[in-house]
């Protein structure tokens, strides 16, 4: 059954989604690199190197109407080498807002996800995707195109992923977009070379208000909620697998 409506869905989104994906990516990876020249003051600001290596720490506001009103601050210590680290890392913004998701917000919620684009080229991904959502009111679904780019100097690794997200709602309205943004930085632990440190900082932005009854963003916090936190989760968890691929295959 949630095959067909996802299908059903996707028409849906697809008959009424008009995007210049290439000029949004352009976009998109521009903001990217002068968020990445940015970054350190970011950090500063915020008090990355405060945080504790466990929890999250997360601020909203709904009253912003052109501006940043969700983040989400995390620091882990992972017991792996930089590198390997570095394309965990990778390999989870590839991934990342794929997953089909279930009782986001709500019991009745679900996600179908449906990839559109996908490119990689050297240290940039893009990517577009369709999520057919149900059970939440007059919302179908989002359009989303994101970009995830990566940076590397002699002492440290930055990842920052961003995706622009276009709510649709039933017959032909469109809700407000939201910008989201995701910037990590991987350093090696100062006392044991085979531990990194790892924090994160996302952010979700808009230059137009929502309604006060909007589902979109209703939604959009309870997924960000769940999936945020669950980042340096699944990094770990491609580590770990890794470890057991390799360990796996024959000399």
């Amino acid at each position: 059954m949630q095959e067909m409506f996802g299908a059903k869905g996707l028409k849906s989104l697809q008959k009424d989604t008009a995007s210049n994906d290439s000029r949004v990516f352009q976009t998109l990876l521009h903001d990217v690199d002068e968020m990445f020249v940015e970054i350190d003051n970011l950090f500063a600001t915020k008090g990355m190197d405060q945080l504790p290596c466990s929890g999250f720490s997360r601020e909203t506001n709904l009253e912003i109407a052109n501006g940043v009103f969700y983040e989400m601050r995390q620091k882990r210590e992972l017991p792996f080498d930089m590198q390997s680290t570095a394309n965990a890392v990778w390999e989870c913004f590839r991934l990342l807002g794929l997953a089909n998701l279930q009782g986001v917000g709500s019991s009745s919620a679900v996600f179908n996800v449906h990839p559109n684009i996908m490119e990689e080229d050297g240290d940039t991904i893009r990517s577009s995707f369709f999520a057919v959502i149900s059970g939440v009111g007059d919302l179908e679904g989002t359009y989303n195109e994101k970009v995830v780019r990566r940076y590397k100097d002699s002492h440290r690794s930055v990842f920052i992923c961003r995706v622009v997200s276009k709510p649709k709602f039933k017959h032909g309205n469109r809700g407000a977009p939201a910008t989201s943004s995701a910037q990590v930085v991987l350093e090696e632990s100062a006392d044991d070379v085979n531990t990194t440190v790892m924090k994160v900082y996302f952010s979700a932005e808009r230059e137009t208000p929502a309604a006060k009854d909007d589902p979109a963003t209703v939604l959009a916090f309870a997924a960000w909620d769940e999936l945020v936190p669950r980042i340096p989760v699944d990094i770990e968890t491609i580590l770990l697998d890794n470890i057991c691929k390799a360990s796996a295959t024959p000399a």
